[in-house]
C-alpha cells in the first residue's frame, strides 16, 4: 500500500488534493498533527482526536480531460520570425482549470513555436518555410490541464507560395505566372494605378483584373513590389491569333521556374512564331529568355496554340 504524506490538515467533510498521476486504489494517508472531527451519532456530538494515519480508497478523480481537435492554418512562405500563424483552440469542462500547450512532434527544423499559455503558434525559423522543399507541416500538439490530463491533435500548417512582382517607375510589361487567389485585388491596389492594358482583338483595352498567360501594360509612378499568391495554372495553353499577341509564361509555382531560352522555344514550334519582344529599361528589345512575371509581344504567322511553362 502506498503512503501519501499530509501535513496540518483539518478533516471535517474535507476534500483532499492528491498527486495528479495517482491512479485508483487504496492508499495510506500519513498525518502530522491533524485534528479529526468525528460525528458519532445523529445528534452530531463532536469529539476531537489526533490521528496518525488514515486509509482511504480513491475510486475516481473528479477532473475532465481537455479536448483539442485537428485544425489548419495558412502562412506565407519565408514569413519573418514571430509572425503569427494562428491560435490553437482547446476546451476543458473544468472552468477553472489552466491549460498548457506544447509541440511534441512534426516541427521540422524548429520552424514554429507555440505559446504554452495561449496556444498561439508563431514562426520561429523563417528559413524552414520554403514552399518548394516543404509546403506543409503537420504538428502534433499536446494540451494538458493542471490535473495532468491531456489530449493531442494534428495541427496542419500550409505554406502559401509567394511571387514578388516588381514594378518600376514608368511603363512596365508584366504578366502573372500562376492562377491568383482572392488576395490579388488587394495586392494590386497597393500599386495605386487605375488600370492595366491588354491587347485584345488587335487593339488595346483597359482591364482591372489580371489573368495568367496574358501580358499587360501598366504605368506606375514609383517603384513597387507586390506579393502574388496562387497555384499552378491547370490549362497552360495560350491561343495565339495571326499577328501580334501580348502574352506571359506560366510557371510551376510563383517562385520557381527555370527561364526558357526563346530560341529553343521557337525551334520547338517550327518557328510558327517569328518574333518575341520584351520591354526592358524603357525600350523594346528581342527577348532571349522567357522570365516569370514578364510580358512579351509575340508575332504568330497563323493561329496557333502554344505553351510557355517554366518547369
Amino acid at each position: 500500500m502506498s503512503c501519501i504524506p499530509v501535513n496540518n490538515v483539518v478533516l471535517e467533510m474535507a476534500t483532499l488534493r492528491v498527486p495528479c498521476n495517482l491512479s485508483s486504489g487504496s492508499y495510506l494517508l500519513q498525518f502530522n498533527g491533524v485534528s479529526a472531527f468525528d460525528a458519532v451519532n445523529s445528534a452530531a456530538i463532536e469529539s476531537v482526536a489526533i490521528v496518525n494515519s488514515l486509509q482511504v480508497n480513491i475510486l475516481s478523480v473528479a477532473n475532465a480531460a481537455p479536448i483539442i481537435m485537428s485544425q489548419s492554418f495558412d502562412v506565407d512562405e519565408n514569413s519573418s520570425a514571430a509572425t503569427s500563424v494562428g491560435i490553437v483552440i482547446a476546451s476543458d469542462e473544468d472552468a477553472n482549470d489552466s491549460l498548457s500547450f506544447s509541440i511534441i512532434s512534426g516541427n521540422s527544423g524548429n520552424a514554429f513555436f507555440i505559446d504554452p499559455n495561449t496556444g498561439e503558434i508563431r514562426v520561429a525559423n523563417s528559413a524552414q518555410l520554403d514552399f518548394e522543399s516543404n509546403p506543409n507541416f503537420t504538428l502534433k500538439v499536446k494540451v494538458e490541464d493542471s490535473g495532468c490530463l491531456f489530449d493531442e491533435a494534428d495541427i496542419h500548417i500550409n505554406l502559401r507560395d509567394v511571387f514578388e512582382l516588381t514594378i518600376k517607375t514608368g511603363w512596365n510589361l508584366i504578366s502573372i505566372p500562376v492562377a491568383p487567389d482572392s488576395s490579388l485585388a488587394g495586392a494590386l491596389s497597393t500599386l495605386n494605378v487605375n488600370t492595366f492594358w491588354r491587347w485584345h482583338n488587335q487593339k488595346f483595352e483597359s482591364v482591372h483584373e489580371l489573368e495568367p498567360k496574358l501580358g499587360y501594360w501598366v504605368y506606375c509612378r514609383q517603384d513597387k513590389a507586390v506579393n502574388i499568391l496562387g497555384s499552378t495554372v491547370e490549362n497552360k495553353i495560350i491561343s495565339l491569333t495571326s499577328g501580334w499577341n501580348l502574352i506571359g509564361p506560366t510557371a510551376i509555382s510563383p517562385t520557381q521556374g527555370n527561364n526558357i531560352a526563346v530560341a529553343t522555344f521557337l525551334a520547338s514550334i517550327n518557328n510558327k512564331v517569328t518574333n518575341i519582344w520584351e520591354w526592358d529599361d524603357d525600350k523594346f528589345k528581342k527577348a532571349e529568355f522567357f522570365i516569370s512575371g514578364r510580358g512579351y509581344w509575340a508575332y504568330a504567322q497563323a493561329n496557333i496554340d502554344i505553351q510557355i511553362h517554366l518547369p
